[in-house]
């Protein structure tokens, strides 16, 4: 995760599977639920394969 006051940016690397969609639900909940913080999410896509 990457990012600043008003953005935080989520990378997405690697293949995406069902065995590790628990580890980006995390990494998405930890960046929407931080207290203070971003109020833009974006999720970076590029390095993601299926």
């Amino acid at each position: 995760m990457t990012g600043d006051d008003q953005r935080r940016v989520v990378h997405v690397g690697g293949e995406m599977d069902i065995d590790r969609a628990p580890m980006l639900h995390d990494a998405l909940h930890v960046a929407i639920t931080q207290p203070g913080g971003s109020g833009e999410i974006v999720v970076d896509l590029n390095g993601w394969r299926s």
